[in-house]
């Protein structure tokens, strides 16, 4: 694969690139290399994360040239940029399972891919319009309203520094588009104003309780409630945000409530809303998008079309403590 990387930028630190072509053609080879490792037939739905990662993806990198290639080039688009868009990755021609193998594949050439429940630490999850009435606490990839900008796992004590999700089939209906934006461009509408560095002082010193919802608690079911308490602003300008899981949580835990909180909270939601270098695309089908979650965030508009069906991963980077 050659090592110039054609970058298409469409917004600050948020770029479009091409991938190899043939680089699902190792996916015989990372079904062997994996089938030995996990010591089972392997099927992506099925995939948890590996107690011997360094030594899988070592594997997995000597016997699959191509997606070897594929790993060089994400590693060092994500060295400059925030978020990666490919639009064709030339898995269409797989069954939905052995996409999830090769997207496996690929995330464990880039870090530590993590079980999104704690319950069945299934890695590859269907984002499907799935949620259930009552109490239970539905997360965005389990609904078809707006999910309005946020980053993932934000209501974890170690939220992964990556995500990608992969779309089997997008919506049919003209929703479900993506949108994107770096945090540089939200932090630096907030500190253009003194207004706006007093609430970046108040998000990176008051912990927030955030509601874990109800799929990734223990039980998984509504009457568990779950938080984690941090600062909405971390260490090098990292965010943890997402305003449900931080209203039902100030609305559960009062004590934690404050009118410094608010008005900064309010100030954050401006600058969302209103920072410079927005990106609104619609992933097609076979596309994919690889965000890095401590440096950007992401939204969906509404859709009807419950035939929507994308794959996302999370995972820790390679220099994460374990």
């Amino acid at each position: 694969m050659s090592e110039t990387i054609a970058r298409k930028p469409l917004a600050d630190h948020i770029v479009e690139i091409e991938v190899d072509p043939e680089w699902a053609d190792d996916l015989p080879a990372a079904h062997d290399v994996l089938e030995r490792h996990f010591g089972t037939p392997v099927y992506g739905s099925g995939l948890t994360p590996s107690d011997r990662p360094d030594e899988l993806r070592a594997a997995l990198l000597a016997s699959c040239e191509r997606l070897s290639g594929v790993v060089r080039t994400l590693t060092e688009v994500l060295r400059t940029d925030s978020v990666v868009v490919v639009p064709r990755t030339h898995l269409a021609g797989l069954d939905v399972e052995d996409r999830g193998v090769m997207l496996y594949s690929l995330a464990l050439g880039l870090g530590y891919p993590t079980g999104t429940d704690p319950r069945h630490s299934q890695v590859v999850w269907p984002v499907t319009a799935r949620a259930r009435n009552g109490d239970y606490f539905a997360t965005y990839s389990e609904l078809d309203s707006e999910a309005a900008y946020h980053t993932d796992a934000q209501y974890y004590p170690d939220p992964e520094r990556y995500f990608l999700l992969y779309a089997v089939r997008a919506a049919r209906c003209g929703g479900g588009e993506s949108l994107l934006r770096a945090n540089a461009h939200i932090l630096e509408f907030m500190g253009a104003t003194a207004q706006g560095r007093r609430a970046m002082k108040v998000l990176q010193a008051l912990d927030v309780p955030f509601r874990i919802p109800s799929v990734y608690t223990d039980s998984g079911k509504a009457e568990e409630r779950v938080y984690t308490f941090a600062p909405i602003l971390g260490e090098h300008n990292t965010l943890r945000w997402r305003k449900d899981t931080v209203e039902k949580g100030l609305a559960e835990r009062p004590e934690y409530d404050h009118p410094a909180l608010r008005e900064a909270i309010g100030i954050l939601e401006t600058a969302l809303r209103e920072a410079p270098q927005e990106v609104r695309t619609t992933l097609g089908d076979d596309s994919l998008v690889l965000v890095d979650n401590h440096r950007a965030v992401h939204a969906r508009t509404a859709f009807r079309d419950h035939g929507r069906h994308l794959l996302r991963i999370r995972f820790h980077d390679t220099r994460h403590v374990r």
